[in-house]
Formats: structure tokens, sequence, C-alpha cells
């Protein structure tokens, strides 16, 4: 059981053991649902203030995970923005989580949603959690580092790049258009060239960066498991279909439509069917298989392993 407390609640009375710094890593949205719905003990809080740097004081005799969403106008966030840090074990812990090089932090006041989770049957306490400047204020800058998150499904969602959590291209812009001016007053136009040379090479090589490590990550992928990004084993799923004459098959998962659609398209003129013998598990939350027994949403029949594909996926065969 995790105990959250105000962090007005305790005071100087708590006497903490030496800093720590903790970086945090991206994480998905989907992670945190399937970990929320599992067996996980679950405390959540908001924290809003101005700050470069989360500020946790706990206690727990184990490892605490922690997910961090960066709230915007009427509650909303952006999924690719959230991020997950651990907490080691300490009797009285001090954490600093910095986050001005992240790409959902941004100067200024915010508001940040943290959910904290750890094994039901242990006890841990959350003191205190704060924002506050315990990192250099010019770490907003290396924002313009972060990795643009997307993936083949969604290279037509590009953000862009930030620094301070403000547009990069806007902030760029107009510095170059600045300089620009400064040199061609000056009539210095081989150097207004070479600067505005510069801002496009700035500006395109950035992405190409994303780009390329993106295309490494996918190639590598393809050819080590024969998967690929969001959208796994669809084919080998597809091929396998349709060489065993499967003509129907219902689809048992709890992430977004872009794996339907695509399966829907490569396993054509099969068809996906609520009423289908064969159910396919693929990113479900909560589900299980336990003496041939399939329990998955909405579904809870007695069933035969098929096949278990490279991604994960797995498919059955429901029985009379």
């Amino acid at each position: 059981m995790i105990r959250l407390l105000l962090a007005l609640a305790l005071s100087a009375q708590i006497c903490f053991a030496a800093e720590i710094s903790v970086q945090p890593s991206a994480a998905s949205m989907d992670r945190l649902q399937q970990v929320i719905s599992g067996n996980a003990a679950h405390a959540s809080t908001d924290v809003e203030g101005a700050g470069n740097t989360l500020r946790i004081r706990y206690s727990s005799e184990n490892p605490i995970d922690v997910y961090i969403l960066f709230l915007r106008e009427g509650d909303t966030l952006n999924p690719r923005d959230t991020l997950f840090a651990e907490l080691p074990p300490d009797d009285e812990g001090e954490a600093l989580i910095p986050l001005s090089h992240t790409r959902g932090w941004r100067a200024g006041t915010q508001k940040l949603r943290m959910h904290f989770l750890t094994k039901k049957e242990e006890e841990q306490a959350i003191h205190s959690v704060q924002l506050t400047d315990a990192t250099v204020r010019a770490g907003g800058v290396r924002q313009y580092l972060a990795p643009e998150p997307f993936a083949p499904s969604s290279y037509h969602r590009l953000e862009g790049y930030r620094i301070f959590g403000h547009s990069s291209a806007a902030l760029l812009t107009g510095i170059l258009f600045l300089l620009l001016a400064g040199t061609l007053i000056l009539r210095k136009n081989r150097i207004a060239l070479v600067i505005a040379l510069a801002g496009v090479l700035l500006s395109n090589g950035r992405f190409t960066a994303d780009l390329l490590r993106m295309t490494y990550a996918n190639t590598k992928e393809w050819t080590q498991a024969h998967t690929y990004a969001a959208a796994g084993s669809v084919y080998e799923i597809a091929s396998f279909l349709r060489e065993n004459d499967i003509q129907t098959v219902r689809l048992c998962t709890d992430g977004n439509s872009y794996f339907p659609v695509l399966l829907q398209y490569a396993i054509f003129p099969s068809v996906i069917a609520q009423d289908a013998k064969h159910v396919l598990v693929r990113n479900a939350y909560d589900w299980s298989y336990d003496n041939s027994f399939l329990r998955c949403r909405n579904i809870e029949h007695a069933a035969t392993r098929v096949k278990t594909f490279a991604d994960g996926s797995e498919l059955f065969s429901l029985q009379p």
C-alpha cells in the first residue's frame, strides 16, 4: 500500500538522506494503463508550480515506479511526453528528477500528474512532491536534442523540437532573421549567405539525425525479429491465417486503432469478426490463459493456443 502525503503536511521533522539524481526516460500511456490495471498498488497526485526538477521525499524498502504526465489547459496531455523513473529503496530517500531536458517541460508555471506504483503487499510512503530549480537553468536548451517521437504510423504528426518548452522553429527563425538583417544592413552579403545556409543545415540536420536513428532501429528490428515498429508481426500473422485457411479472426486488444486497421488490410479477404472461432490476443492489458481457458476482455472460453508470434501476439482457437 502506498501512503501519499501532501508536501505541506510534513515539515523538517523528518531528516532525509543525501539527495540522489534519478534520470527519467520516455514511457508510454499504454504501459501505465497496463500496470494500473494489474496487481500494482497505485497512488496519484497533481503538482503545480515553477521549476525544472522534481524533488520527491519518500520511504520504501523496495523500488517505486513513477510515471510523470505533463498537463496542459483543461488537464489535457500529450501521451508522447510521458516519463518514467524508478526510485531506489531508501528508508528516508530524497530523489531529484531533472525535467528541463525532456520534451514535456516548459519554463514557468506548469502542472504535473504523478503516478506512483509498487507491489500491493508492500508498505511505502511518499512524504512530499514539489517542483524546484535544482538543476542548471540553461538545461532547457537541451530540449532541442530530445528525440522527436515518431513511428511509421505517425510520421504525419511531427511536433517539432523545443527550447525551454517553446517551438525551436519559431525561436531559431527569429534569431536567424535578426542576424540576416544585421549583416545585410552592414552589407556583409557573404556572411549573410553563410548564416542562411547554417540555419537551413541546422534545421534539416536535426531531423535527419532522428530519421537515421529511427531507420536504423526499424531495420535492425526487422532483420533480427522480423517485426516492424507498431505493425509488429502483422504480415506474419496474415500469412499464417491465409496458409491455414482461417477466414475470420477475433481481435482482443487494448491498443489504438492502428493495428486493427492494418491487420484488416493485410488479411483480406479474411475479416475481423466478433463471432470468429479464432482469437488473436495482442497488447491486451488484463488477460490470462490458464488450464486451457482464455480470459480476455469479454471473452471467457475454453481454448487451445495455436501459435505465438514474434511480437508477442498469440492466436487461440476456441473449443466447441
